[in-house]
């Protein structure tokens, strides 16, 4: 990505904004700075202005009196203010202040209630006369997903990313565990879908997924991964490490353009289960 160094007064390496800070683009998409409600970051991760205070203003909108806040930060001789999405010093416009994304994961639970061939030998067996055979443990594979925040439910929204800011040079892991709390041997698959708005530039985002801390599946941009045949003995659990990065060195037009557009990243996981044959 391009960056702008003006408020940043040593040559920058590697960009290092705060995990927790939102990301200031100057008028031309470069990134500038980084900024929380403790204070401003240079590119260097270095604080360049302290949090002073807060000032309430209101004003009409629609012949409704609208509040709104403006946060004041202090920094050597120099005064910043953060107003209606944009960074000013000393009374000049310096950036936009990006929006704090969404950056979620979304989870889809789907189960395979059983095999055709079983269900197809069950009805001939009723239709013969014969009395139906009840395999061992559930007919009906279920599964438990959970994490250090609980268990997952059939759809939400987890926050993978944490208050780490999706910026390049940025990375970070999430685990989970996916248990087979059932008497059966389940076969799985789990499918990840890394997706942005219609029409947005693609988030240059790498990501690998490990099973006990051995990778089973890798991949970068936007796409669709699906892992297959993922077996699971009875009343087993097996932990999964997602890791997550944008590369610092890629393509800095792609990158600037995406932080130029601002916008939500999702990444779907879809699991699936089904009675294993054998």
């Amino acid at each position: 990505m391009e960056a702008n160094s003006l408020l940043t007064a040593e040559p920058i390496e590697k960009i290092q904004l705060k995990s927790n800070c939102r990301a200031v683009y100057d008028a031309d998409g470069r990134l500038l700075c980084g900024i929380d409600k403790r204070g401003i970051f240079d590119l260097n991760g270095k604080q360049i202005a302290a949090y002073d205070r807060t000032e309430t203003r209101e004003e009409m909108s629609k012949g409704e009196n609208i509040k709104y806040e403006i946060l004041h930060y202090l920094g050597e001789n120099t005064a910043f203010r953060a107003e209606n999405g944009y960074l000013h010093k000393d009374g000049e416009r310096l950036g936009r202040i990006a929006p704090r994304d969404k950056r979620t994961i979304v989870l889809i639970v789907a189960l395979a209630f059983a095999c055709l061939m079983f269900a197809l030998s069950v009805l001939f067996t009723s239709m013969m006369g014969y009395a139906e055979e009840t395999p061992p443990g559930d007919i009906y594979p279920t599964l438990t997903i959970r994490d250090n925040g609980g268990e997952w439910g059939a759809e939400g929204d987890i926050d993978i990313f944490g208050d780490s800011l999706l910026a390049p040079g940025s990375s970070g892991t999430y685990e989970f565990a996916i248990e087979n709390p059932t008497q059966t041997r389940l076969r799985y698959t789990i499918t990840l879908e890394v997706s942005r708005g219609e029409g947005l530039t693609p988030v240059p985002l790498e990501y690998d997924l490990k099973m006990n801390n051995a990778a089973i599946a890798g991949g970068a941009g936007q796409g669709t991964l699906t892992v297959e045949d993922l077996l699971f003995e009875p009343e087993s659990s097996h932990l999964f490490t997602l890791g997550w990065e944008w590369p610092a060195e890629g393509n800095d037009g792609q990158d600037t353009q995406v932080g130029a557009e601002g916008g939500e990243l999702t990444l779907t996981v879809t699991v699936t289960a089904q009675v294993a044959e054998g």
